[in-house]
């Protein structure tokens, strides 16, 4: 079930730097400098592009590479004719996890992640990251409330014309996963800084509720790459086995590999 279900679907982004703050929440503080958004789909996947008046476009492309997890993959572009300087992003989510949708616990952050440079346990944090977060996670959090997560990311200088990529992950637990095998599976895929939240109904973490979530960023530059679903695992299988034989079967018959 989508964790965002029972409540309010809030969720925000926003950027900053010496060129100005663009932002967007539909739910709760609107949109700021945004010019404008153009958005297409496919089957599996979508994207938008949006322009902001402070000329940096931001393109994100949004792709489930697990049946839990969402990836948004992002690329921030400096359009203008000089160098914006001291750009940060930020994203944040309210998490109404099931069966105590307005009483999570959000524990975190989970590993370490140097572009990191603010963190909160809040799902309705102002979404324009020139101005502090409400209510930082810090270096520990376990916190109960109506709650949620944030994560903003310093990008550093984007020089005239030059692009970034990074990008943010939304995860649910599968049917019987934990919030500990839930982060397992995201750290398995690539993501290093992960905040958590649970349902309450056992208690805060180290206790452990049925329902789970999770906001999580992967290092500048790269994206987590997706585990091969099981059909994939069993053409590779069979593929390497194929190969194996063939190997056999050559050297059998005398035929030497150049390394």
């Amino acid at each position: 079930s989508d964790y965002i279900s029972p409540g309010t679907p809030r969720d925000s982004w926003g950027v900053t730097g010496s060129a100005g703050s663009a932002f967007s929440d539909y739910e709760d503080f609107g949109v700021s400098n945004v010019i404008g958004t153009v958005t297409s789909a496919s089957a599996n996947s979508a994207t938008t592009t949006t322009t902001t008046g402070t000329g940096l476009t931001l393109t994100q492309v949004f792709n489930f590479f697990a049946p839990n997890i969402l990836s948004i993959q992002k690329t921030l572009t400096n359009t203008n004719a000089f160098d914006v300087t001291g750009v940060v992003f930020r994203r944040d989510v309210d998490l109404d996890i099931d069966p105590t949708a307005f009483n999570e616990n959000i524990f975190g952050p989970l590993g370490s992640n140097p572009a990191v440079v603010g963190n909160s346990y809040y799902g309705f944090e102002y979404p324009d990251p020139s101005s502090p977060l409400g209510s930082p996670c810090g270096p520990s959090c376990n916190t109960v409330g109506d709650l949620g997560a944030g994560i903003d990311l310093g990008l550093g200088t984007l020089l005239a014309g030059q692009s970034t990529t990074f990008a943010y992950y939304y995860g649910i637990n599968q049917p019987g996963q934990t919030l500990d095998q839930l982060f397992v599976q995201a750290q398995g895929l690539g993501l290093n800084y992960l905040i958590g939240g649970q349902s309450t109904e056992n208690g805060v973490y180290p206790s452990l509720g049925s329902g789970s979530g999770f906001l999580g960023v992967s290092d500048i530059g790269t994206v987590a790459a997706p585990a091969p679903e099981p059909a994939a695992w069993a053409m590779m299988i069979l593929g390497f086995g194929f190969v194996g034989a063939v190997m056999r079967r050559k050297q059998q018959a005398g035929f030497r590999f150049a390394v």
